[in-house]
């Protein structure tokens, strides 16, 4: 078996064991549980999704059932445990600016890349030639391999950096709280095949995506913590794009409201 797998198996075990994830925070932090029954091969496409798996595609209840959410919860706490471990290494995120003269990656790689040894794709890591852009003949010709996998969810959408003005660089910057910033989002205007390129999100347009959102609807997120949660429409719920950016910011000083990762009544 695949050791992506293997790992993949063994964070569900620990998550079913009590883990605190999005689903924990329920019950301290107003954060709801992934739901409904139905599945995906059941449903038609909501607003924004395509049938062949792969571009902008929005969560809703009825859509989704709650193994494929759940495999995807999944992902993304192998990927914040990835994140933890690099910077155990690097005492900084992947996701840091890159100095101007950088051994670690050509400034057109993705953190994704640096981030393949820690999920078990170290052999895939090592057939990237890091000195050169995702676009040359030996690096491009790697997208569509297994290095793909962790970074892509069940409904095509990437996991994409929330990027800001002072970019965190590690945990000592992260100011208002790991548990209440988000690290990680999944992407909707982003396709998959776009995981070894600096495709991410600024801190403004992931308040554009969260407005966007119609009631019912919600996207997955990654704390910096290392926690899972959902941010849900905004829709009647009175927020500014002030309280949305809170979310998103590590250093603002500004209380997260928890109404974000409520559902609308």
């Amino acid at each position: 078996m695949n050791r992506f797998l293997i790992l993949l198996v063994t964070v569900c075990f620990l998550g079913c064991s009590g883990e605190k994830s999005g689903d924990d925070k329920s019950s301290d932090s107003g954060k709801d549980n992934p739901g409904g029954t139905a599945t995906a091969d059941s449903k038609k496409p909501s607003r924004g999704e395509t049938d062949s798996g792969s571009g902008s595609r929005v969560r809703t209840e009825n859509f989704f059932g709650r193994g494929k959410e759940m495999n995807d919860m999944n992902k993304l706490k192998i990927i914040g445990l990835a994140m933890h471990n690099f910077h155990d290494v690097y005492r900084k995120f992947a996701t840091a600016p890159l100095p101007e003269k950088s051994e670690l990656r050509h400034p057109s790689l993705s953190w994704r890349v640096s981030l393949l040894p820690y999920v078990e794709l170290a052999n895939e890591y090592e057939q990237f030639d890091r000195k050169q852009p995702w676009d040359s003949a030996q690096n491009k010709a790697l997208v569509g391999g297994k290095g793909k996998e962790p970074f892509v969810l069940s409904n095509g959408n990437l996991i994409c950096n929330i990027k800001c003005e002072n970019q965190a660089k590690a945990f000592r910057d992260i100011l208002d709280g790991s548990s209440n910033t988000v690290m990680l989002l999944e992407n909707p205007t982003a396709d998959g095949d776009k995981w070894t390129q600096t495709v991410d999100i600024t801190d403004k347009d992931a308040v554009k995506i969260v407005k966007s959102l119609k009631k019912g609807e919600y996207l997955l997120a990654l704390m910096y913590d290392g926690s899972t949660t959902r941010i849900h429409s905004t829709e009647g719920k009175n927020l500014s794009d002030e309280d949305i950016m809170a979310v998103f910011g590590h250093r603002d000083g500004t209380i997260t409201k928890q109404e974000i990762f409520q559902p609308s009544k």
